[in-house]
């Protein structure tokens, strides 16, 4: 496997199920048009600070798996209430994921990263391309943590580089708006944004490692979308 020359981790699998083809169906015809309903909703003013962190995350496809219980919870405790697109969108996506038997936490993860993908890509939408595509009985939940304070990488809509440029950002935008750090030299700024890539691309690796093991194969977005 070329590492460098993976712009894009289109996550597949070369078994399909009728069951499965059934459940994305579904949910790129009824969910996704609910998230794409809610999305274009205005930010509610009546939800909490944390209440509505939750909802811009999981519209924006940067929810992490940890936080889907919190999601969950929140809307069986009507948080989310005052915000009925929305409501109606998890609504529809718990629903979904209870008649299919497919509610676990790691599952629902997949589900929001897809449908913020299919939003996005229509290619992936066409195929049913799932965000990390699940099959059989392979849970996903060893995948490797990323370094402490980083984001986790979503290999299926993330090229190696466009995460490293995001890691990069974030430190760049930390030492800027720090009063000491600020006033570092460049060539120390340069050094600390290096060892922090190296960190970044190791945590890569074992990440392509990890699904390669799952029998998940790299695909070339430009490759991808020919078809």
């Amino acid at each position: 496997m070329d590492k460098s020359s993976i712009p894009s981790e289109a996550i597949s699998c070369g078994k399909s199920k009728t069951k499965s083809r059934l459940f994305s169906e579904e949910l790129r015809d009824e969910v996704l048009n609910l998230f794409l309903k809610s999305k274009k909703n205005p930010d509610p003013p009546h939800l909490s600070s944390a209440t509505a962190e939750q909802r811009h995350h999981a519209l924006d496809g940067t929810i992490e798996s940890h936080r889907v219980a919190h999601l969950r919870d929140g809307f069986d405790k009507g948080l989310f209430d005052y915000d009925q697109p929305f409501t109606a969108f998890l609504k529809g996506l718990f629903d979904w994921s209870k008649r299919w038997n497919l509610d676990a936490d790691w599952l629902l993860f997949r589900a929001l990263k897809t449908v913020s993908s299919w939003s996005k890509y229509k290619v992936f939408r066409d195929n049913l391309q799932w965000a990390s595509q699940l099959y059989g009985l392979d849970d996903p939940q060893g995948e490797p943590k990323p370094p402490e304070g980083f984001p986790a990488w979503n290999v299926f809509e993330d090229s190696r580089r466009v995460y490293i440029r995001k890691i990069e950002a974030l430190a760049t935008e930390g030492l800027q708006n720090h009063p000491i750090l600020a006033q570092a030299e460049a060539s120390q700024r340069k050094g600390l944004l290096d060892s922090l890539s190296v960190k970044a691309n190791d945590y890569q690796t074992k990440v392509i490692q990890f699904y390669g093991k799952l029998g998940y194969k790299p695909v070339r977005m430009k490759e991808l979308i020919k078809h």
